[in-house]
């Protein structure tokens, strides 16, 4: 009898100190994360979660791990130990909260589609603050994706007032009008029938003006060759130039046109984020 007791006394001091043991391991991870030892973080952090039989650190682990890939820039590895977050996450409150740091982390990364479907697997959208941040990271997702009218209904559903949503409509239909496919066909065809047009209607100017002279100082060439030689000396001699650099100068222009579209992108962005802070802490 005296032997049982003492069997089960060791048996309990060895479950306590092991214990004891993750939970200073876990402490340790914990340290070296936030010192920035971040693979010492993992080392330990998969210690933790290999001698936690009853897994009461392994959604913290999990969302640890993810954090330290995420801060080495391995976001493959950060994604998948989000989503065993996901699965030992104990409420839908936690597995939601893991969704919406997916999706900020797919926007990041402009996976604007990804993260749109981890935005629509959220069990509830509401109006605290928690709902609003989703609410707006479709919207931007959206935005992303040149959904510009999809941008618009939800941002409406953040509920802004009359003079916000006044506002958000204006710069919707200013990037339906502005940022186009059909503004990057208009910039190629304008290029096709006169060079350097296409250039000059997407505001670069000087890209506009080295295709006008280069082509032309090509055309004068062409017309002093046949003179002398004759015309099909200058075909020879000068055609493919020609043709290059004007293939090129409709090429150039469609480059030009998509880095507007871009720059008007990221300023009308600019005005949206204005607008939606004092909706989104």
């Amino acid at each position: 009898m005296k032997r049982i007791l003492v069997g089960i006394s060791f048996f309990l001091f060895v479950v306590a100190a092991h214990a004891q043991t993750v939970q200073e391991t876990f402490q340790l991870a914990l340290t070296a994360q936030k010192t920035g030892n971040f693979k010492q973080a993992e080392a330990l952090l998969k210690r933790v979660l290999f001698f936690d039989n009853e897994n009461n650190l392994a959604l913290k682990c999990h969302l640890m791990l993810a954090d330290c890939a995420f801060q080495q820039g391995q976001n493959k590895h950060g994604f998948s130990a989000l989503d065993k977050a996901y699965q030992v996450a104990h409420n839908p409150i936690q597995q939601d909260s893991i969704l919406l740091v997916k999706a900020k982390k797919r926007i990041t990364n402009q996976q604007f589609f990804m993260a749109l479907q981890d935005l629509y697997t959220i069990s509830q959208i509401d109006e605290t603050e928690f709902g609003k941040q989703a609410q707006f990271s479709i919207a931007v997702c959206h935005y992303g994706t040149g959904d510009f009218n999809a941008f618009n209904q939800a941002m409406l559903q953040l509920r802004l007032n009359a003079v916000d949503s006044a506002l958000i409509y204006s710069i919707t239909k200013k990037l339906n009008r502005k940022v186009s496919s059909q503004r990057l066909k208009r910039a190629q065809i304008a290029s096709f029938i006169l060079p350097g047009m296409g250039q000059l209607i997407s505001g670069a100017y000087v890209e506009a003006a080295n295709s006008v002279v280069l082509l032309s100082g090509i055309l004068v060439a062409y017309w002093f060759t046949i003179k002398e030689y004759g015309l099909a000396h200058g075909l020879v001699a000068l055609a493919p130039w020609f043709t290059r650099y004007y293939i090129g100068g409709t090429e150039n222009a469609v480059e030009m046109a998509q880095k507007r579209q871009l720059k008007l992108k990221e300023k009308y962005f600019k005005q949206v984020l204005e607008i939606a802070s004092s909706y989104v802490d």
